[in-house]
């Protein structure tokens, strides 16, 4: 779907459709999709405030797992897991305003769906799918934040956050 410009919404070809478009699960049966996209960040950015010149150059994976089950001529259930974003950025010193340490940020979230399906003619389905995301932030070099803070023993020298975004589509 990506190599195709990302017309899985309305050409669903594997278990992945899933993720844009659940009720077209109804056509794909029995099957299992592994999958990875990768991506070479080469943008810079410029701390004004010390004159730093980074450059991040980090190589990214993002795999993805995917099951679909017909357990009758016209119902399909599914499953799907992938990586729904991804940034890590190192800085190579402190940024004054935000701390007296090496500037570090990570944040990842992981997606998890289950799907229903119902092919109720040759060219008519329904579908409806539920969306979990869990995300995190990591973040080092930030503690000028902790007295500003409305939870501080949340924020530490390296904070670490969790967080969980239920989510249907139809």
């Amino acid at each position: 779907s990506k190599g195709m410009g990302g017309v899985g919404v309305a050409l669903p070809q594997d278990s992945f459709a899933i993720a844009l478009n659940p009720a077209g699960m109804a056509t794909q049966g029995n099957r299992f999709d592994l999958g990875t996209s990768w991506i070479w960040p080469s943008g810079s950015t410029r701390i004004e405030e010390t004159g730093q010149r980074f450059r991040n150059r980090q190589v990214l994976w993002f795999p993805e797992a995917a099951l679909a089950w017909e357990f009758c001529p016209c119902q399909v259930i599914s499953i799907a897991t992938w990586i729904n974003g991804s940034l890590h950025l190192e800085y190579p010193g402190a940024i004054p305003s935000l701390g007296t340490n090496p500037v570090t940020f990570n944040f990842s979230q992981i997606a998890l769906a289950a799907s229903w399906a119902w092919r109720i003619n040759p060219i008519h389905s329904v579908g409806i799918a539920v969306n979990i995301y869990i995300a995190w932030l990591q973040a080092q070099g930030v503690e000028n934040f902790i007295p500003n803070s409305v939870s501080p023993d949340d924020l530490s020298l390296i904070g670490v956050g969790l967080g969980f975004e239920p989510g249907c589509s139809l």
